[in-house]
């Protein structure tokens, strides 16, 4: 019988560890890791000031706050990326499952941008910080969730 195998995807907003577990008790062994810095963070620079806009035929003007800040629209880029990489993994590799480790906000992003097949393949995600972790501390963190 195949061992299961499993993708981890350790991210916060700025960096990201990619991780592959070859089977129950295996522990993790890193693949790749990656930096937001790769990214063009001038595309996300805004004004400082809030948008003004007439809502109806006169002269009022009211005031709102533009969609996304830089900050997000960074994180979602940097989201965007993390799920490209991880659609190639999948594609190069024989793996049967998904993990994804971030801080809530990043999490969210994740979710958003991925995909349903993959969403399919996600048996846990868990809303924490453990970038700075050793693979054997990740290891222990996840012993009550899951076996890695």
């Amino acid at each position: 019988m195949k061992p299961i195998t499993t993708l981890v995807l350790l991210a916060d907003d700025e960096k990201a560890r990619l991780c592959k577990n070859l089977g129950p008790y295996k522990g993790l062994e890193e693949i790749e890791d990656y930096s937001a810095a790769v990214l063009e963070h001038d595309r996300f620079v805004d004004s400082d000031r809030a948008g003004r806009n007439q809502a109806s035929p006169g002269t009022g003007y009211h005031a709102y706050d533009p969609e996304p800040n830089d900050e997000q629209k960074a994180r979602a880029a940097f989201a965007e990326l993390l799920i490209y990489e991880l659609t190639v993994q999948f594609s190069q590799g024989d793996y049967d499952r998904l993990v994804v480790i971030a801080p809530p906000a990043m999490l969210g992003e994740l979710r958003k941008a991925m995909p349903k097949k993959m969403k399919k393949l996600l048996v846990l995600d868990m809303p924490h910080d453990y970038l700075q972790l050793t693979l054997e501390e990740v290891v222990e963190a996840l012993e009550g969730e899951i076996v890695i």
